[in-house]
């Protein structure tokens, strides 16, 4: 694992070529969202990549950060998200997002990381 970067937030990190992002507060808000954005692409360098998301810690997700986290601004070349749900309370949150915020590229949910990586690499970035 090679930390790309990490503060009080998250942590991001690029492993087996996905970006990995874990959120470290229970409350997702827009100013979080907009802060992760804006941290994938200042270390994507605004290039294509794939995305898995650990939601482990998190208990909450406002309706601006789900709205703005669906948005074309937030999934701008994000190519696909894979997103770790592993408790109920995540996968319930996550299947939330997905019914009213629907992103317009692959999304998916698991409860394993390595399923969630398999899922990733079976997808084609250009």
């Amino acid at each position: 694992m090679n930390i790309l970067e990490e503060n009080d937030l998250f942590v991001f990190w690029e492993e087996k070529g996905i970006i990995c992002c874990l959120y470290k507060k229970e409350k997702v808000d827009l100013d979080m969202a907009q802060k992760s954005l804006a941290t994938r692409l200042k270390l994507t360098k605004d290039k294509p990549c794939k995305l898995f998301l650990d939601l482990r810690n998190i208990g909450y997700i406002t309706q601006a950060a789900r709205e703005y986290s669906a948005s074309d601004e937030a999934t701008y070349m994000a190519k696909a998200t894979a997103v770790l749900a592993p408790s109920r309370i995540t996968k319930l949150i996550a299947n939330f997002f997905l019914t009213f915020n629907k992103p317009k590229m692959p999304f998916q949910i698991f409860t394993s990381k390595d399923k969630a990586f398999e899922w990733l690499k079976s997808i084609e970035v250009k």
